[in-house]
C-alpha cells in the first residue's frame, strides 16, 4: 500500500488505511497490478474435462487429450475487496508527515490508530527492479509490450518526498 494519489501542483496527498477493519481501507477500486494482502484470496476453478481438452487442443497430443479429466486450476481473486469510506487526505505540509529514516516517512495516524509508513527515496538499483516496473502493453494486441515504465506509485512518493524538501521537511539523523 502507499498513496493512491499525490496532487504535485496542490501538495495533496491521498491514501487509504493499512488497516483491513477500518472504515479508511478500500481496496476495490485499486488498480490491477495492485494486491490486497488481507482481501485478495486464491480461487479454485474447476474446468471441465471437454473444456480442458478444448483449450489444450494442437497443444498435447489427441491420446493425451483423451485423458484429461476435470482440472483444478488456481488463480488469484480480487473478488473479495472492500470499498472503505472516504480516503485519508492530508497536506504535504501537515505536522504529523516524518521522517523516520532518510528514505521513509511516517503519514498522520487514522483515526483508528494505524500509522503508515512510505518508502520515498529508492536506489538506482531499486528502482530497476522488476517488482516496481509496470509492463504497458500494445491495445490492439496484448500480446505486445510497448514498454515498460516505473510503478506510478513509486513516482508519486518521489514527488511528496520532493515537495517535502521544498518545504523543509528534511530527515535530520539523531545525534
Amino acid at each position: 500500500m502507499g498513496l493512491h494519489s499525490y496532487n504535485e501542483e496542490t501538495g495533496d496527498l491521498e491514501y487509504y488505511c493499512t488497516n483491513p477493519e477500518c472504515s479508511h481501507h478500500s481496496c476495490a477500486d485499486w488498480e490491477a497490478f495492485r494486491t490486497c494482502a488481507h482481501h485478495d484470496q486464491m480461487e479454485y476453478v474447476v474446468v471441465p474435462a471437454a473444456e480442458m481438452q478444448q483449450r489444450l487442443a494442437g497443444v498435447l497430443p489427441p491420446e493425451q487429450l483423451q485423458q484429461l479429466g476435470d482440472t483444478i486450476i488456481s488463480q488469484q481473486s480480487a473478488a473479495h475487496r472492500v470499498s472503505g469510506g472516504t480516503s485519508n487526505v492530508h497536506h504535504a505540509s501537515h505536522e504529523d508527515i516524518k521522517w523516520t529514516g532518510p528514505n521513509e516517512v511516517q503519514l498522520p495516524m487514522c483515526e483508528c490508530g494505524t500509522q503508515m509508513t512510505l518508502k520515498v527515496n529508492f536506489s538506482d538499483a531499486e528502482l530497476n527492479a522488476p517488482n516496481i516496473k509496470i509492463v504497458r502493453r500494445n491495445k490492439d494486441n496484448p500480446t505486445i509490450i510497448d514498454g515498460i515504465d516505473q510503478h506510478p506509485m513509486v513516482a508519486r512518493h518521489q514527488a511528496l518526498a520532493k515537495k517535502l524538501e521544498q518545504l523543509g521537511n528534511v530527515y535530520r539523523p539523531l545525534l
